[in-house]
């Protein structure tokens, strides 16, 4: 049933941007002024804090990998890696995986049920820009930034990058895969539209020193399959006002290596399926003297099947809103709103599980002079009506 639901999803999407940029080529050519996006508003106040940015050339190059695997590459940071099958976690300065926060376009997308997020269910593709930042950060980014923070972010397309795209690639033990994106832009709209899918079959060949007679044995049961569609409408009928609607479809399956003694014991293998779908609507107003207000609404629906036996599944609703405003030439200011809902269904546990957060934030960026920042920020949460410890911070940089 999944199956139908993608390719039906896949089909409307192109036919939807193909009859729209059809009917945009009839239209008169007009001249509006460029539409800004700013990816990363929240900088100026990481005072003190290490930004490391994926630039486009590691985009182009780790076509195909995960964000693990870029991750690995291109930062310092820690990877704790378990195959293609098994869990990639990262590690901020000692901290655990629970200790790092993964926001997708200012959404927390880390794994409501265990705390973190598995960066090998992550493609690079589904970023136009990733964006990490080490040190601690929940008085800025949100609870559970205490090691770092890994913003995924999306850009809205260029006229230069208008047209259809497709890459394919392979590697040994059965690993193929590829992606298709279609991208527009037009006088008051533009739309990304991409799809991608991975598959490694891992057989690779050992010794089985856990035999007797040490013979020579194919991998079994480690085959991982991923595939996805992404999808990013942006509406700009006004250059002070931005709409934009992502959704991001994604599933896994996965079959869990066996150990070496078990590994043609076919009684014994155990495997598992990941389903996650999330959108988010934001509209963003850029006024003058630097005032900017920010709403978003999103909904995440994840899913994790064991053995076929075991289910366990969460639905968040999350909204937000910000306020940025120039006090000053030199002094800066925003405060942020978050509501989180969370729903939670688990074969282990009796009934339905629900929680409710709500969290205030508020920060000033001052520059005394060009080459001194100072930041403060604080932030006070509720988890269920109880309020959380308070969080302050106060930076400098010179």
């Amino acid at each position: 049933m999944h199956r139908q639901i993608y390719l039906l999803y896949y089909i409307f999407c192109f036919a939807f941007a193909v009859v729209l940029d059809a009917k945009a080529q009839t239209d008169s050519t007009k001249f509006l002024q460029e539409v800004q996006l700013t990816g990363f508003s929240l900088q100026e106040y990481a005072i003190g804090t290490k930004h490391t940015t994926i630039d486009s050339l590691a985009y182009r190059q780790g076509s195909g990998q995960t964000l693990a695997q870029t991750l690995m590459e291109q930062s310092g940071i820690y990877m704790k890696q378990y195959g293609a099958s098994g869990i990639a976690s990262v590690s901020f300065r000692g901290t655990g995986a629970g200790h790092t926060a993964v926001l997708w376009n200012g959404l927390p997308i880390n794994s409501f049920t265990l705390g973190e997020m598995d960066f090998n269910n992550v493609p690079l593709a589904s970023a136009s820009k990733v964006i990490i930042s080490h040190g601690a950060g929940s008085s800025v980014f949100g609870s559970g930034s205490i090691g770092g923070t890994i913003q995924m972010l999306s850009a809205l397309p260029t006229q230069a990058q208008k047209g259809l795209s497709g890459q394919l690639w392979g590697g040994s033990f059965g690993n193929v895969g590829g992606q298709l994106a279609y991208t527009t832009r037009q006088k008051w709209w533009a739309l990304r539209q991409s799809i991608f899918a991975q598959t490694a079959q891992n057989d690779f060949s050992f010794v089985n020193i856990a035999k007797f007679d040490k013979p020579t044995e194919r991998q079994q049961n480690a085959q991982n399959t991923f595939k996805g569609m992404q999808t990013e409408v942006y509406f700009f009928p006004h250059k002070a006002h931005t709409l934009s609607l992502h959704a991001w479809l994604q599933s896994r399956d996965m079959q869990f290596a066996p150990t070496m003694g078990a590994n043609l014991q076919t009684h014994l293998y155990t495997k598992a399926e990941e389903k996650n779908n999330r959108f988010l609507l934001h509209w963003k107003y850029a006024g003058r003297q630097g005032q900017e207000f920010e709403l978003r609404a999103g909904y995440i629906h994840d899913f994790y099947l064991y053995n076929r036996t075991d289910s366990t599944q969460t639905q968040t609703y999350i909204f937000t809103a910000q306020h940025k405003t120039r006090l000053t030439p030199k002094l800066h200011a925003r405060i942020n709103s978050s509501h989180t809902f969370i729903v939670a269904f688990a074969d282990n546990y009796a009934g339905t599980k629900r929680e409710a957060r709500q969290d205030i934030s508020a920060g000033l960026h001052w520059q005394p002079l060009n080459r001194l920042s100072i930041a403060l920020n604080v932030t006070q949460m509720w988890v269920e009506a109880r309020r959380a410890p308070f969080t302050p911070s106060l930076a400098g940089e010179y």
